[in-house]
């Protein structure tokens, strides 16, 4: 029988929202969104990017992204210009707005991941971080998305802790 107590897809989904709830309330005084948070980190590392390119390094639904790039349009945190390689195509850009408060939403996703992760030694996250590097990889081949953002995280051994 089905044990979600047990399920890793099922614990991965359930901390996956925990988590988004809680970096929800930390970014709302910033004025942003859970789901534009992939968009304005990797749009702070590559510059510039096309709708294509966010949708499949971020694994959203091409609709979803279209509606979360328009809200951020509209919100002064991205634009929008011509792709000089293909006419059809626009890249996005931050806008000095977007970059005045990455500082402000890397801290709240620092604190996030400290109450996460805490009780963890440095050890265990570092093999949980490499565990679900793993994981991503697993299930990217599947879904044929963009792997460029999870690379293999070198993990020491850890001693396990036994029960008492």
């Amino acid at each position: 029988m089905f044990n979600r107590r047990e399920s890793s897809g099922h614990l991965t989904g359930w901390a996956s929202r925990l988590y988004s709830r809680s970096l929800d309330r930390r970014i709302k005084p910033l004025s942003l969104s859970v789901g534009q948070v992939p968009v304005l980190l990797m749009l702070a590392e590559e510059r510039e990017l096309s709708q294509k390119d966010l949708v499949a390094r971020a694994v959203i639904e091409q609709p979803a992204m279209a509606a979360i790039l328009k809200r951020m349009e509209a919100g002064d945190l991205v634009t929008r210009c011509a792709d000089p390689r293909d006419g059809r195509a626009s890249l996005f850009r931050l806008t000095r707005k977007a970059r005045g408060v990455l500082g402000h939403l890397t801290q709240a996703i620092d604190d996030g991941n400290r109450q996460a992760l805490a009780g963890f030694s440095a050890g265990e996250k570092a093999l949980f971080i490499a565990m679900l590097q793993r994981v991503i990889r697993n299930l990217t081949v599947e879904e044929n998305a963009d792997v460029s953002e999870v690379r293999p995280t070198p993990v020491a051994p850890v001693k396990r802790r036994l029960p008492r």
